[in-house]
């Protein structure tokens, strides 16, 4: 194995692996990304039989597309990364040491105090521990078995939700399999298995949806939704081309615009995730290649430009810094919102329902965003420091 690695390093020249380090701006757009997510799971489901109201939380409700926001600009910074670390010692090492660091803390943690912890101490939060169920999880294949069971409800728990780690789990799977991909095939022949596989990609996800149209697999199954993390590959390979960055800039804006344009028809029309042919077919990869223009605009736009300072603003740079504890933590507070009833008991205080659903929300998210914080600095911030081994 290490002589194959070797000789893989020695086939291929240096790659150029430009690399734009730490940019503030997509700090920004990671913000972005979940303020979608949880504009969508805090808001986006409400119904209130009042024509305009409804309509609110109907375009609220669309920023389930956060996710594919979190794909692309995954890809992107993993490609990135990964290109400009091929060359170096130890690149395998590093980089899933590097990962595990940043991600198993957080999310094994929470599994081992809501699936060990919590029911030893008599408190059943979902799958007690020893049952079959309950391996999805540790093994990262909660998207696989949302698959299976046709629905997001995976635990049989009110306070233990763990639907949104399907994501997690498509971008864990990206994560085992990309660097080997970036690492044993010639730079320059990256673009064409980034194109194939967002090709292949989509050609499964539309003959899955038009064959049995199930939406739900169609939504998280890793082989369904692998072209928005190639896209922000391939992202990252046009800013490592010898393409003049103002020539790529140019572009990117104008593929942002035709096809933002697009998805803005699609939201005037008001698409349903669930029965559309569009959003399973041509709409997860239209926002893929939206996403991945957006991305490579504002990094390629620079300090000084609206577009940089946009995304460099302190708000959604908050955010995006604590944005993955922010996701994980989101649907549990949510979740015991709901459970003990917190839009009443708000709703009590402002004589009104539907003050009393914001207020509540609200509160949640600041809890979310205490839980988030609190977690990174006292938890998974002290991981962190373990990286400096694995430069």
């Amino acid at each position: 194995m290490s002589q194959a690695i070797a000789e893989g390093a020695a086939a291929e020249k240096k790659p150029v692996a430009h690399s734009p380090g730490h940019i503030d701006a997509l700090d920004g757009i990671r913000g972005l990304a979940i303020l979608l997510v949880l504009a969508h799971h805090f808001f986006g489901y409400d119904v209130r039989h009042i024509w305009w109201l409804d309509l609110v939380f109907k375009f609220v409700g669309y920023g389930w597309c956060g996710v594919d926001l979190f794909f692309v600009l995954s890809g992107f910074l993993i490609t990135g990364i990964l290109l400009k670390t091929k060359t170096s010692a130890h690149y395998f090492r590093n980089f899933y040491m590097r990962r595990t660091l940043r991600i198993f803390p957080l999310y094994y943690g929470c599994l081992l105090v809501a699936l060990i912890l919590l029911p030893a101490l008599g408190w059943n939060v979902g799958r007690q521990p020893g049952t079959a169920g309950q391996s999805w999880y540790w093994l990262y294949g909660t998207n696989l078995l949302i698959s299976l069971q046709g629905s997001w409800e995976t635990t049989g728990s009110a306070f233990f939700r763990v639907g949104h780690f399907w994501s997690l789990a498509v971008e864990e799977h990206f994560y085992l399999v990309w660097p080997f991909v970036v690492y044993f095939v010639p730079t320059k022949k990256l673009w064409t298995v980034c194109v194939t596989i967002a090709v292949s990609v989509f050609c499964l996800r539309s003959a899955w949806f038009l064959w049995t149209r199930d939406w739900i697999t169609a939504d998280v199954w890793t082989p369904c939704r692998a072209d928005s993390l190639v896209m922000g590959g391939l992202a990252a390979l046009a800013l490592n081309s010898p393409m003049p960055r103002e020539v790529l800039k140019r572009y990117s804006a104008r593929v942002f615009g035709i096809v933002g344009t697009g998805l803005v028809a699609a939201l005037v029309a008001q698409v349903d995730r669930e029965t559309s042919l569009f959003v399973s077919t041509f709409g997860y990869t239209a926002l893929a290649v939206f996403f991945a223009a957006l991305i490579l605009y504002v990094v390629l736009s620079g300090p000084g430009h609206w577009a940089s300072g946009f995304f460099s603003g302190p708000t959604l740079r908050f955010f995006g810094r604590y944005s993955y504890g922010i996701y994980v933590y989101h649907m549990f507070v949510l979740s015991g919102f709901v459970v003990f009833s917190a839009d009443k008991f708000f709703a009590q205080i402002v004589h009104s329902s539907l003050g009393g659903m914001v207020v509540s929300r609200l509160a949640a998210l600041l809890v979310t965003l205490i839980a988030a914080i609190i977690s990174w600095h006292l938890y998974e911030k002290q991981f962190l420091r373990l990286k400096r081994f694995f430069a």
